[in-house]
């Protein structure tokens, strides 16, 4: 039953963003279950880099290296 999840899910144009989504939300859930610890810095980093970005108007971003392409994903819709 669980691989025709799968399977049904990976149909799902931009099942990727999904997935990156719900396992942020997991995240989320996870660090406030264990008390608010110091937060993820990957996380962090994210909402620092979209401040950023939307304070100085930057639509041009260059990465120059990803494991898991969880920024580039981030920013997408920010840049061109």
């Amino acid at each position: 039953m669980r691989n025709i999840f799968k399977k049904i899910f990976l149909l799902i144009p931009g099942h990727k963003k999904i997935y990156q989504y719900i396992m942020e939300r997991i995240r989320d859930i996870k660090w406030r279950l264990n008390g608010k610890p110091v937060p993820d810095w990957h996380i962090k980093r994210q909402e620092i880099l979209h401040e950023f970005m939307e304070k100085y108007k930057i639509k041009t971003f260059v990465e120059t290296g990803t494991y898991r392409g969880w920024m580039i994903d981030s920013i997408l819709q920010q840049v061109r």
